[in-house]
């Protein structure tokens, strides 16, 4: 579930990135309504005859994708204050996609900050260059290498160095290879274009080498430190 603070737009159309096709898209409102078919006071007597100052609106708006024609279904939970003799205001509105789960990959928490800006940046242009993504993935996997403090002049020869010095095992080095091929292809007009299936391999790829080398020793860590205070 994808969260915001801020309201999505109740207007005919919105745009934002879909998550059935992926694309970025201007998705056109089908139809909305509220929970329990909740109305907004028209005054603060509304308020009082209700016995709060405050009312809560979850509104249900159905989107469809311009590119894919899919649904996707946002939810609005608005907060106002009705403790004054004006107009209701909004202290509070978050919406949510409920459908469907978000297919954009998150950044995981546990990762060297200069990997995690990479990274990043790798993913906000995945939906819209896929060249471009799989460049600065190369450059994610640069800022791995100058982590680790891999030597070498070439990324096949840090990557090899990684191998020799035990700190990733040989799967993950052909993994590194395979991701230092496809971020090569992105950066060269008269390679073979880079297609989503490449991207979705890269990501999946680095993605691993970050939960050995970063995830899982963080979490192997914490554990033995829980066992040190269990009596």
């Amino acid at each position: 579930m994808t969260k915001s603070k801020l309201a999505l737009t109740n207007g005919s159309s919105t745009p934002m990135v879909c998550g059935h096709c992926g694309k970025q898209s201007i998705f056109q409102l089908r139809g909305e309504g509220t929970q329990h078919n909740e109305t907004l006071w028209k005054n603060s007597r509304d308020a009082q005859n209700a016995g709060v100052d405050f009312q809560i609106i979850t509104t249900w708006r159905i989107f469809e994708c311009s590119v894919c024609h899919q649904p996707t279904l946002v939810q609005e939970v608005v907060t106002y204050n009705h403790d004054g003799i004006y107009e209701p205001e909004v202290t509070d509105a978050e919406t949510a996609v409920l459908y469907p789960k978000s297919i954009q990959k998150v950044v995981l928490s546990d990762l060297p900050p200069k990997i995690a800006e990479e990274y990043e940046a790798a993913l906000q242009v995945q939906h819209i260059s896929l060249n471009a993504c799989a460049v600065l993935l190369r450059r994610t996997l640069e800022a791995l290498f100058n982590h680790e403090k891999a030597q070498g002049k070439t990324l096949e020869q840090k990557v090899d160095y990684l191998l020799k010095s035990a700190t990733i095992p040989q799967l993950l080095a052909d993994m590194a290879h395979l991701g230092r091929h496809i971020g090569n292809l992105g950066a060269h007009v008269d390679a073979n274009e880079v297609t989503e299936e490449d991207v979705t391999v890269l990501l999946n790829f680095i993605e691993v080498i970050f939960v050995y080398l970063y995830t899982t020793p963080t979490k192997v860590l914490a554990f033995k430190e829980r066992l040190k205070k269990t009596p």
